[in-house]
């Protein structure tokens, strides 16, 4: 069976709690299933400084979240 199709995409990434919570919040209203990656380690200084938080999302809902986070991506630019 092919899994293509269920690999995790990164659609959002954040060292800010407030920001990643707004994500959630955004992603969970919308039925969006999410995994939140390295979230147990973002006090965490590594070798390469804090460890963000990864929103990822399946690849079927990557368009969706994207436009629905595009707001809060264009804000920490």
């Amino acid at each position: 069976m092919n899994n293509d199709h269920n690999e995790l995409i990164t659609v959002f990434e954040t060292l800010n709690p407030v920001d990643l919570s707004i994500a959630k919040s955004i992603l969970e209203s919308e039925n969006i299933p999410y995994f939140a990656k390295n979230e147990f380690l973002r006090n965490t200084v590594t070798y390469f400084g804090l460890t963000p938080v990864e929103l990822q999302v399946g690849e079927r809902y990557v368009p969706a979240a994207l436009e629905l986070l595009e707001d809060l991506i264009k804000a920490q630019s």
